[in-house]
């Protein structure tokens, strides 16, 4: 088989990789989840506490439980596993939670890329999502859940890929009633509706879903207003501008939260709905590459400029860039650039490490990532060259 690029023609049969070359980075991906296993955090104190709290209350009260900050959904993950308490300690109970959505994410991955690309495009790009660094740390040292929500913003982006718009919000709504940070993928979707690709009726799919995922909790007995709400207590829980997050937020003091927050707010919700409408505007029919594309930019930008936002905050750019890396080859700078950004604001809080040169560092490529993005995407849209791509037989 031969695969033609912009670049030229490659021999597939030339180039085919040995299956236990996967075999063998797979294993290492296991195995750099299972040594990291035993490290703690005070994010993982927490959800050991609410582990704990679980199993007092005992199953189905506990789904009526008000102890953790997160909507219900993840309560019944948590609730699930403390039923291994007699064969898994629960630190590695809980973090098996986001790792098993790390092999999820994985298999979505293959099968974005299968839209495009060869099976063994499609199963290199996922073992490389498997052993990238941030993906690593943020599930199994950090033990943190947001490979859980990118699980169904990943649902949806294949669903937008392959036409089916309607499920692509449906689980756009599942994965915003895990966290409420797949709203960063909001952008993108209201610039598919102003091009006509997904019906303004649809986003009546969000609330119902919203509903749905929350009735076990509801009918264990947590009280309809806190259950529908948790999202306005977590907004109020950390008042600073930036929890370490990689955007300009984190030079400001403390004491400029109440001058800035609202704001600061009011700015990015601007920005980017000048950004939706100057992306929709051109009578241009997107490719799978250019919506990818936006995607990764909408989940890139909207953390970059709204204050409020923490060092995790861009996984979905993380994620997404390596994605986007196996559609477009020019991107490939993107995925290492952002692995590089997370790192460094991880580093603070995991390894107690000194803030200051590392997020400014972050901030500072991350400046650069977004400016290239955007140039990018005013290339792209305004046709004034070609991306280069790699095409293959599927």
């Amino acid at each position: 088989m031969q695969r033609k690029t912009d670049m030229g023609t490659y021999d597939n049969s030339k180039k085919a990789v040995p299956i236990a070359v996967y075999i063998f980075l797979f294993g290492i991906a296991i195995a750099l989840r299972y040594f990291s296993l035993l490290y703690t955090n005070r994010d993982l104190i927490g959800y050991e506490n609410w582990y704990d709290r679980i199993l007092v209350l005992g199953f189905p009260r506990s789904l009526a439980g008000e102890f953790s900050i997160y909507t219900p959904p993840y309560t019944y993950l948590l609730t699930l596993v403390t039923f291994s308490r007699n064969f898994l300690p629960k630190l590695i109970a809980i973090k098996l939670i986001p790792i098993g959505f790390d092999l999820i994410n994985a298999i979505i991955i293959y099968n974005i890329i299968r839209v495009k690309h060869a099976q063994n495009i499609a199963l290199f790009a996922s073992l490389i999502f498997l052993l990238a660094p941030t993906i690593v740390i943020n599930s199994a040292l950090w033990g943190q859940i947001d490979s859980i929500y990118t699980t169904f913003i990943l649902l949806s982006i294949y669903y937008i890929l392959t036409g089916r718009s309607v499920w692509a919000v449906l689980f756009f709504g599942v994965s915003f009633s895990i966290k409420a940070q797949a709203v960063f993928l909001t952008p993108l979707l209201f610039l598919l509706t102003l091009k006509k690709r997904i019906p303004w009726q649809s986003y009546l799919l969000i609330p119902l879903v919203y509903f749905v995922m929350m009735l076990p909790a509801i009918f264990a007995g947590r009280p309809m207003v806190d259950t529908f709400f948790v999202y306005l207590h977590q907004a109020g829980e950390f008042r600073l501008l930036s929890m370490n997050a990689p955007n300009w937020y984190v030079f400001f003091p403390e004491s400029a939260y109440n001058i800035l927050a609202l704001p600061g707010l009011i700015f990015s919700g601007s920005l980017l709905a000048i950004w939706v409408y100057l992306s929709a505007r051109r009578n241009i029919e997107l490719t799978t590459d250019q919506i990818l594309f936006l995607a990764l930019v909408s989940v890139a930008l909207v953390p970059f400029i709204t204050p409020k936002m923490h060092d995790r905050y861009f996984y979905l750019a993380d994620v997404l860039s390596i994605i986007l890396a196996f559609y477009i080859l020019d991107m490939w700078i993107v995925p290492i650039a952002y692995q590089a950004v997370s790192l460094l604001s991880y580093m603070p809080f995991l390894f107690a490490l000194p803030a200051g040169i590392l997020l400014s560092s972050a901030v500072i490529i991350n400046t650069f990532v977004i400016g290239f993005l955007l140039w990018k995407q005013s290339v792209m849209i305004n046709g004034k060259a070609e991306t280069t791509s790699i095409e293959s037989s599927t």
